[in-house]
């Protein structure tokens, strides 16, 4: 009978751990069906406008909290003007626009707002800012109920990308950014924004050699840091509170796009298997003006997946006006895309799904008897 039971536990054991692995499946394919697709020039608000009102020249940036978007605005004119953040409220089913009053700021020409991040925990939209120098505001919080700054930094930065670091030891210590020229992520507190790591201890996320136009930063719930740069797209894998493996290409540009902003990403893993989904803009832009050429999706043992773009029903292709490459984008973990269109201010709602290697699906169908066995004998 000791025996009868050891062998129980060890069957058990076996079946629950196939249980814990089943979800981690390869993905060979990423297919995205389009929801909805929102105007950001006809609700309003001179996002995009040249006009006394104007919130920036162009719509840079996207930070969605699954009703909201909030659009942030680059200067695309060539001339110092204010630019700010939009909050476009309940998105997707009746549109209607505010302007977050505590973001507008007087930015140079060619500058703006790079990336933002919404805290679901802390109820605070975080921001990157560049103003052509390092800025005491190149990170900040502000609250998106009554529009105002929460926190401005005091760190002097060009900020580029903003995510939530969940493996930093202390929940109140969430905040990551990087900034243009260093390899390091930054770490500010959610509450006061004091700083935690600077440009001098911070962990590194750059791979070595590769130049350090940093052009976006963002974590996935483990803590793992993707970076882009340069054109290039990059992976830390965490080890600590503040360390990491030795930085890794996920894909590798040559530096092709050292001068480029507007290079981005985003990360989703809630399926078993990560896929950064990133735009290809390098200098010299060529096709990458065509949506389907600039936006890829790659995995972490750096393997290129094939794309699809069709409409909501996926039966047929959507037709994407050309743009300039630079695309913001953020996954929900449903699989929820949203993406903001910079030449052309439109946002693109999309739901991804993807599609597993077949060793995969084999292996998730070889598991169901030995699944189905261990229900009949429990």
């Amino acid at each position: 009978m000791v025996l009868d039971r050891v062998l129980s536990r060890v069957a058990a054991t076996v079946a629950t751990t196939f249980v814990f692995v089943m979800p981690v499946t390869a993905f060979a394919q990423a297919k995205f069906n389009l929801q909805n697709v929102l105007n950001l020039g006809a609700l309003g608000l001179d996002i995009t406008g040249v006009g006394a009102g104007r919130i920036g020249g162009s719509a840079s940036s996207i930070a969605y909290d699954g009703t909201n978007l909030y659009i942030g605005a680059w200067n695309s004119t060539s001339a110092t003007g204010n630019v700010g953040i939009a909050k476009i409220s309940d998105a997707f089913t009746s549109p209607s626009a505010s302007i977050l009053s505590g973001s507008v700021r007087s930015t140079v020409s060619q500058r703006g707002y790079t990336a933002l991040k919404f805290d679901s925990q802390f109820n605070q939209l975080y921001a990157a800012w560049d103003n052509g120098t390092a800025d005491a505001k190149g990170i900040s919080a502000f609250s998106p109920v009554t529009g105002n700054v929460v926190w401005e930094s005091g760190l002097a930065t060009r900020g580029y990308g903003v995510g939530i670091d969940l493996l930093s030891g202390d929940v109140n210590n969430r905040v990551a950014f990087g900034t243009l020229f260093s390899g390091r992520r930054l770490l500010n507190n959610a509450t006061n924004g004091a700083n935690v790591y600077n440009t001098s201890n911070g962990l590194i996320h750059l791979v070595s050699g590769s130049s350090s136009n940093i052009r976006d930063l963002d974590l996935d719930e483990f803590g793992n840091v993707y970076t882009r740069a340069a054109n290039n797209v990059m992976f830390t894998e965490r080890t600590g509170a503040n360390s990491g493996a030795t930085p890794k290409y996920l894909v590798d540009k040559a530096n092709n796009g050292t001068n480029s902003a507007g290079q981005n990403l985003a990360v989703h893993t809630a399926w078993g298997d990560t896929v950064v989904l990133y735009n290809d803009r390098p200098n010299t832009l060529g096709d990458r003006n065509q949506w389907a050429n600039s936006m890829r999706v790659v995995r972490l043992d750096g393997t290129e997946l094939t794309v699809e773009w069709k409409n909501s029903d996926g039966t047929a292709p959507v037709s994407i006006d050309n743009g300039n490459g630079w695309y913001d984008m953020q996954f929900l973990p449903s699989g929820e895309l949203v993406v903001v269109d910079y030449l052309n201010s439109y946002v693109y709602q999309w739901q991804m799904t993807a599609v597993p290697e077949p060793s995969s699906a084999l292996l998730a169908i070889a598991l169901i008897p030995l699944l189905k066995r261990k229900r009949k004998n429990s």
